[in-house]
C-alpha cells in the first residue's frame, strides 16, 4: 500500500481512539448524509434526461423487431 493509504489509516485510528467509537461512527454518518443530499437532485437529473433517448431507442427496437 501507498504512503497516503497508511497515513489515512493512521488518521482514521487515532480519531477512533481519540473521539471513542460512537462518536466517530455517527460522525461519518452525518457526513455520508450531507453527500447522499449534496449527490440526489444530480441522480435524479441525470435520471430525468436518460429516460426519454433511452425510451425512444426502446421503441426504436421494438419496431424494428416488430414486438
Amino acid at each position: 500500500m501507498g504512503l497516503i493509504t497508511w497515513i489515512v489509516i493512521a488518521v482514521v485510528i487515532l480519531s477512533i481512539i481519540g473521539q471513542g467509537w460512537n462518536v466517530f461512527a455517527s460522525s461519518v454518518l452525518r457526513g455520508a448524509q450531507k453527500v447522499i443530499i449534496t449527490v440526489r437532485p444530480i441522480i435524479d437529473d441525470s435520471t430525468k434526461a436518460l429516460n426519454q433517448p433511452l425510451d425512444n431507442l426502446t421503441n426504436s427496437i421494438q419496431s424494428i423487431l416488430n414486438i
